[in-house]
């Protein structure tokens, strides 16, 4: 185990923050939380939430570790499964730090995300401001709610 260092931290604080991002672009799906005094009260919805994620890298599976172990509370919350559908990487062929979760797909092409009507969510972790934004805004054009590390 290594001590923590600036970067460390910072990785951290980044996961947190789309994490807590993750949290309010959901915020519809709490109305229910609200309404019972349980979470247990909340019925799980057929349709999953798909998850278009923008960066395979440190700060990505960090999310997508975040959201695999936090599964059952996600779901006692919003009554609905958190599911990857695409996850955008620069370089496929990469070995990836994090499990990849089944049935998600690694593409390398931005609009693989961005056109896929299936997909309700897209968290962007790819770093970087100038494709970031454009992505962020492309997403925003085709009525996906947004979550961005930038």
């Amino acid at each position: 185990i290594h001590p923590p260092s600036t970067d460390h931290q910072i990785d951290i604080m980044m996961r947190l923050v789309v994490l807590l991002g993750l949290c309010l672009m959901l915020s519809e799906a709490f109305t229910p939380l609200f309404a019972s005094k349980r979470h247990s009260q909340v019925k799980l919805s057929a349709e999953p939430l798909r998850i278009g994620l923008f960066g395979g890298g440190t700060v990505g599976g960090g999310v997508v570790e975040i959201v695999n172990q936090k599964k059952d509370y996600f779901e006692a919350m919003t009554g609905k499964s958190l599911v990857f559908s695409k996850i955008c990487v620069r370089d496929p062929d990469k070995p990836r730090d994090f499990e990849v979760p089944e049935g998600c797909s690694i593409v390398t092409d931005y609009d693989d995300i961005l056109n896929d009507d299936d997909i309700d969510l897209v968290v962007e972790v790819m770093g970087g401001t100038t494709i970031a934004k454009t992505v962020v805004y492309s997403a925003l054009k085709k009525g996906k709610n947004v979550v961005t590390a930038n």
